[in-house]
This record gives structure tokens, sequence and C-alpha cells, in this order.
């Protein structure tokens, strides 16, 4: 890490680079702050795929976004002037250190998802129509029997264990489920529903945005599952994932409402495009298995802190998922 730092300091023209501290804000990171002689704090972000295209590709999003004036961090150049620097297989891009104030689970609040709502709506009407070459295009179809195949294979590795412990039992028990709600599918109930015509933020959520005091946003970050997609697609897992993380009481669905009353005043949205745009959102749901996969295949256990959250949307939007849209649809024209 310490020829790392060095060589970073060097290509920056930055003097007496050195760790302040490492990241811990996202759960599969590996990024650190740095500081230099002078005290000058900076982010040093390391990506976690090592093709460098994909790197440029995230960073002409995020300054086509910025040009919109979407409040986009933007890396710093290096002498030469690449936005990023490679090191042993490893892609890392500098930034401005920020000092913003990050909203955890359960904790954001109908002024704070007002104004997510709104950043929201903004980079949709900047990614309109736009599309940058190379970036990825949402798959809206799905592929059943790739699916089944490697669920069943996760399903053995589970099986042959001669003491399964719980996160064995959470995990046959959705992907079981998963299995006979997908076995009732075609794997392309959406494609002649929707359109992949957006530029998208693709991650959009509380832990990808900084706030001010006053509770605004002030920055969004973490660009790296750009896409091109459907717009309603990205609003509806926006709203669960920052207005749902903890549950689905009433307060949660006045700080989801607030989300999409703010998005729809700057972007109107219909009750049907929404509608779909959720429900597709839910399909997709339903046929993830990034966890699992994760777990059993790859020996990855960070997300496993996601499973209970999975196991606990999967259930609900199985028994309420037509009330859930209705009753947020209540608040669109």
């Amino acid at each position: 890490m310490n020829e790392l730092i060095e060589r970073i300091s060097d290509s920056y023209g930055i003097e007496g680079l050195s760790i302040h501290s490492k990241d811990n804000l996202g759960i599969l990171s590996e990024n650190h702050v740095l500081i230099s002689n002078d005290g000058t704090k900076y982010f040093l972000k390391k990506y976690r795929f090592e093709n460098v295209k994909k790197v440029e590709l995230i960073h002409q999003v995020k300054q086509f976004f910025y040009s919109k004036g979407i409040p986009v961090i933007l890396p710093i150049k290096t002498k030469v002037g690449s936005t990023f620097y490679t090191f042993e297989g490893g892609t890392y891009a500098l930034f401005p250190f920020v000092e913003g104030v990050v909203i955890g689970k359960g904790e954001l609040k109908t002024p704070n998802s007002k104004s997510m709502g709104g950043i929201l709506a903004k980079v949709h009407l900047a990614g309109k129509g736009h599309s940058i070459p190379g970036v990825e295009v949402e798959n809206i179809g799905r592929d059943k029997n790739e699916f089944l195949v490697k669920v069943e294979n996760i399903l053995d590795i589970i099986s042959d264990k001669t003491c399964k412990d719980s996160y064995d039992e959470q995990a046959e028990y959705i992907l079981n489920k998963r299995i006979d709600t997908v076995s009732r599918l075609s794997g392309s109930e959406y494609t002649a529903q929707l359109v992949n015509d957006h530029l998208l933020h693709g991650d959009y959520h509380n832990y990808n945005v900084f706030f001010d005091k006053e509770g605004e946003v002030t920055e969004v970050f973490d660009w790296e599952k750009s896409k091109i997609g459907p717009r309603g697609w990205e609003l509806a897992r926006s709203i669960d994932l920052c207005c749902f993380d903890t549950g689905y009481e009433t307060q949660h669905f006045d700080v989801a409402k607030a989300f999409l009353k703010a998005y729809a005043l700057i972007y109107p949205i219909s009750k049907d495009e929404f509608a779909t745009g959720f429900g597709y959102y839910n399909y997709t749901q339903i046929f993830s298995n990034w966890i699992e996969s994760e777990h059993y295949l790859n020996n990855n256990h960070k997300p496993d802190a996601f499973m209970e959250r999975n196991i606990k949307r999967f259930d609900y939007f199985s028994d309420c998922l037509d009330e859930v849209i209705s009753e947020l649809s209540s608040v669109l024209t």
C-alpha cells in the first residue's frame, strides 16, 4: 500500500500523501482517505473491476451529468491528464474529499426524501434520450433456464453440507421461493412494455449521496452501475432502497410518497408508467441471486448482510405489490 501511495503522490503532483483512514461506508469498498503534507484530504477510490475501459466510461458519465448541472464529484486528473491510475492490476481514482452528511439505514426523513426525489428527476431529465457508446444497456428480458440451472446448483451445494447454519436455511428458503415464482414466468414479461431510453445513475440511494445540515442533497457519487434503461425501474428501485429499508409501515410510505411526489413535480410520470416500472423492479428482484451466488460460488461473504432485507422484500412484495403501487401512485395525477 505504501508503494501505491508514493506513486499516486508522484502521478498527481501532491507532496507527502499518506493514509489518513479507511472508508467504511461501502460494504464492498476498498477505499481510503488520504492526507497531504499541507493537511489537504483526498478520497482514493479503488474500482471493483479491472476493465480500464469501464472506468473511462464511468468518468464520461460523471462528466456528462456534471455538465448538466447535477452535483457530481469529478475525479482529479493526474499530471498527464488521466482521470485514473493503474497499479498492480488495480484501477484507482483520486477525488476531492467532501465533508458531507450521510443519512443511514432507517434515518431518511421527509425533507431528505423530497430532495433525493428532486435530484433523481433532474438526473433522468438530463439523461432522457441520451446514450454513451459502450455504457451497459439494461437487458429487460431474463433467461429463465439459466436462472434455474444456477440456483439449483447453489441448492445442491447447500444440500451437500453436513451441518447447515442459519444462513444456509435462509438461502434455501429464498431460493426455493424464487424457483417457485420464476417457474410460472416466461422471462419476457416486460420486453414489450419498457424502453431503454434514459441514461441512469444505476444505484441511486441514500448511501450514494451527501446531504448538507438542512437535509438537502449536495453531491451524488458512485456511478459505477450507470446504464441505459427505463427510468421507472430506477425510480422504483431508489424508492424501495431509500424509503423501505427498515420496513413497510405507514411512516415508510409517507417518506416514499414524498420522494415520488418531489420527483413528479420536476419530471412528471404517469401512474401507468410508474406501475410498470415498479412491477419490473420487482421482477428483476425475483430473478436476483447475487447474494447467494457470491456466498456459495465465489466465497465472498460481504453481501451476506443483505440477506434478511432481501427476504423481507420478496415476501412483502409477493403478497402486497399491487397495494404498494396503488398507495404510492396516489400522489400522481
